[in-house]
């Protein structure tokens, strides 16, 4: 009996075909009409005397994503001079998870941020690493940097002459986080916004790695 066989998938791929075929058939070429949620994507062929035939690639997917496949297989009858439809086939598949390593401190950065006092073990090298693996997580939903109210990613990032941790930049990670944690059901931070002159706290970085990582758990 035939059905869609999957055979492969990435975070944005799915390969198909329709195996199961009668390996008897020798009355022509077989139309495979492929679909996506419904909506027609490409019309594949079949030959005579296959087990499976017609395949094809969905691409430009979202990862960890159940589709509807389905496609209607015909034969141009030259009797009735006219295609029949010899069946209809339906399957759900899923693409793979995105795999993001969680967020790490090192040991001597957990000792110095557990102290709850004023932050000046982070290097501008490791606030560059945190914003951008805030970054990583939310571009795998394609939600881009949020530059709604604090600025575009490349202001938030440091540099060896641009290294002070300003009240904007701080703002701006938590923020990111924090709607992205909503998003995906995970807790969000339990930090205030910060002003110029506050006091920025150890913990306030370890709380946003455990939401960092809270939210790839989400995934």
């Amino acid at each position: 009996m035939a059905f869609i066989n999957n055979t492969g998938t990435t975070t944005s791929t799915l390969d198909v075909c329709v195996s199961g075929l009668d390996t008897e058939w020798g009355n022509g070429t077989r139309y495979v009409k492929w679909y996506l949620n419904g909506d027609f994507k490409t019309e594949k062929t079949i030959s005579n005397f296959v087990k499976s035939g017609g395949y094809y690639t969905f691409n430009n997917l979202l990862a960890n994503t159940t589709y509807n496949i389905s496609c209607d297989i015909s034969w141009y009858d030259p009797t009735i001079q006219q295609f029949t439809t010899l069946v209809y086939l339906e399957d759900s598949f899923t693409t793979e998870r995105i795999v993001v390593d969680n967020w790490e401190w090192s040991y001597s950065e957990l000792q110095a941020l557990q102290n709850k006092g004023k932050v000046n073990v982070i290097t501008y090298q490791r606030w560059n690493d945190l914003v951008n693996k805030v970054n990583e997580v939310r571009l795998i939903n394609s939600w881009g940097w949020d530059e709604t109210n604090y600025g575009e990613l490349e202001s938030i990032l440091m540099s060896y002459s641009d290294k002070i941790l300003t009240a904007k930049r701080f703002n701006s990670i938590r923020n990111n986080i924090n709607v992205f944690a909503k998003h995906v059901g995970a807790q969000p931070v339990n930090i205030p916004v910060v002003y110029s002159g506050d006091i920025v706290y150890g913990w306030y970085f370890t709380a946003i790695g455990l939401c960092i990582n809270n939210c790839i758990g989400m995934l």
